[in-house]
C-alpha cells in the first residue's frame, strides 16, 4: 500500500509499503521548484497558506492528474489562491 503525503512547502511525497516495518519515501513533485522555475512565484507558507489540498483522478493510472490547491506568492508580497 502506498501514502501521499502533501507537505506544506509544496513537496509531496509517496509513501511506499506504509504496512512494513521501514516504509521508505520518495519525492513525487516539488511544487516549490516547479513554480521557482517559472520566474516570480514561490508559494506562501506563512499563517494558513502552502499547499492546501490535493486531489488524485479516479482515472490517474491512465491519465497522470493530480488537481492541487495552493497559495501564491506573487511579487514577495501579494498571496492569491490557485489551483492546478
Amino acid at each position: 500500500q502506498q501514502l501521499v503525503v502533501s507537505e506544506r512547502n509544496g513537496r509531496l511525497m509517496v509513501v511506499h509499503n506504509i504496512n512494513a516495518g521501514s516504509p521508505s519515501a520518495t519525492v513525487f513533485l516539488d511544487l516549490a521548484a516547479e513554480l521557482f522555475s517559472r520566474g516570480n512565484e514561490e508559494i506562501a507558507t506563512g499563517g494558513e497558506n502552502g499547499l492546501k489540498s490535493i486531489a488524485i483522478h479516479p482515472d490517474y493510472g491512465t491519465n497522470g492528474k493530480v488537481y492541487l490547491g495552493y497559495s501564491l506568492l506573487v511579487g514577495g508580497s501579494d498571496e492569491r489562491a490557485r489551483a492546478m
